[in-house]
């Protein structure tokens, strides 16, 4: 296992052919910079993935639980690539199916956290899940992927990219 910086990543130069960044550059101060250091260590014309939370105004007790630092739009996402060298190949929202339950579950968070009756240390997994509520959960949202191959999604609980360094 290897742990370092998202400044300063401790690979060579154009090591790889995908570099992927699952939840992760919404926790880095500088996004711009840890993509930059991304391009650097994945090859030319190699790509880069990358998965965020969306949607500033979803901004929870879950995120200062996770550190998250900021939620993105489409957007946001696609232009901090482009600054930071990459071609956007694929920008899309994702968890999409499941956003109807997460926005009323958020609201009623915040609204209770504004109200000083949220449990200290609440967050999205404070609630304890049936097994198959789970699964079903899981069924939902893995059933994107299969949507996700023609169709970018309008909107959605999180944002994800696939793009290409020149």
């Amino acid at each position: 296992m290897l742990c370092g910086s998202g400044y300063e990543l401790p690979f060579a130069d154009a090591s790889f052919d995908l570099v992927c960044l699952f939840d992760t550059i919404e926790h880095i101060p500088d996004d711009e910079q840890a993509l930059r250091e991304a391009r650097r260590v994945c090859k030319p014309g190699g790509h880069v993935f990358v998965s965020v939370p969306a949607y500033a105004w979803l901004w929870s007790q879950n995120d200062r639980t996770a550190h998250h630092l900021r939620r993105y739009t489409a957007g946001r996402l696609r232009s901090v690539l482009r600054r930071a060298g990459f071609v956007p190949e694929k920008v899309s929202y994702f968890n999409t199916l499941l956003l109807p339950l997460i926005v009323p579950a958020v609201l009623w968070q915040k609204l209770m956290d504004r109200l000083g009756r949220l449990p200290a240390g609440y967050n999205n997994m404070s609630v304890p899940l049936s097994p198959w509520c789970n699964r079903l959960f899981t069924a939902l949202m893995s059933s994107e992927r299969f949507l996700l191959r023609w169709l970018s999604a309008p909107l959605g609980h999180s944002v994800m990219a696939l793009a290409r360094r020149d």
